[in-house]
């Protein structure tokens, strides 16, 4: 039986390939920038410097206060310190100040079936304010005006104050039960059902509301305008002026 035959196989061994450490930038440089020579032995070419872009200049909008103006010669819009400048400009008068027409208190009320109470000095206002549970005022000017009175009268923390609905009467709070005082100006509380007005309110924490008018500047027909002021300011407006709880400030 023949004997197998052996083969023997020489592999050649090839010895491993070492490259040189690559060197780091150095901390702060150019990340960008080769960080080794070329291959073939030259020292790499430094980068030139890009020059910074200017800054663009912001129109319109954009625009901060402060900055130059766009010096392509562009027009801004107007802001908005602008707008109202014109408003205001275009709201100027022909006669020059605003022509008074009538006076509106602001009165105190409760509910109509309330005690007596009395309101005749300073010292009987603070006592309604603290004894009520809730005291309810407009959001109209009466209604700031009774907040600052609150704060001048030195109650904040002690008053419950209960601003009204906006188109709601603050009266309306009384009849329902959610108040036990109500603030707001003689002719809004007038004649409202379930209201009983106290009166003005006394001394120096009485709060006036002036209803005036003026002709604009921009009045298509000024010479009507100036007709009507006359109107509301005659004796028969006045009257009814008076009937709906406001004072007329008489002719000018």
């Amino acid at each position: 039986m023949p004997a197998a035959e052996t083969r023997s196989v020489l592999i050649p061994l090839i010895p491993p390939v070492s490259h040189p450490p690559v060197p780091r930038p150095p901390p702060g440089g150019n990340p960008r920038a080769p960080a080794r020579p070329d291959l073939d032995g030259r020292p790499p070419r430094p980068r030139r410097p890009r020059p910074a872009a200017a800054p663009r200049p912001l129109r319109g909008r954009r625009r901060r206060r402060g900055r130059p103006p766009d010096p392509r010669g562009r027009r801004r819009r107007p802001g908005r310190a602008r707008r109202r400048r014109a408003r205001r400009a275009a709201r100027r008068r022909t006669g020059g100040s605003p022509r008074p027409l009538w006076d509106s208190e602001t009165v105190a009320a409760v509910a109509a079936d309330a005690p007596p109470a009395a309101l005749d000095t300073a010292d009987d206002l603070r006592a309604l304010l603290t004894a009520a549970r809730a005291v309810a005022h407009s959001t109209g000017p009466s209604g700031t005006a009774l907040r600052a009175l609150v704060t001048r009268l030195g109650l904040d923390g002690r008053v419950r104050l209960l601003q009204a609905p906006p188109g709601t009467p603050a009266g309306r709070l009384l009849a329902d039960g959610r108040a036990d005082l109500a603030f707001q100006q003689h002719s809004e509380l007038a004649g409202l059902p379930g209201v009983r007005i106290l009166g003005p309110l006394p001394g120096d924490t009485a709060i006036t509301s002036t209803f005036a008018a003026a002709v604009l500047s921009t009045a298509a027909r000024p010479a009507a305008a100036r007709d009507l002021l006359d109107l509301l300011a005659s004796d028969a407006a006045s009257a009814t002026a008076r009937a709906h709880g406001m004072r007329p400030r008489g002719p000018r």
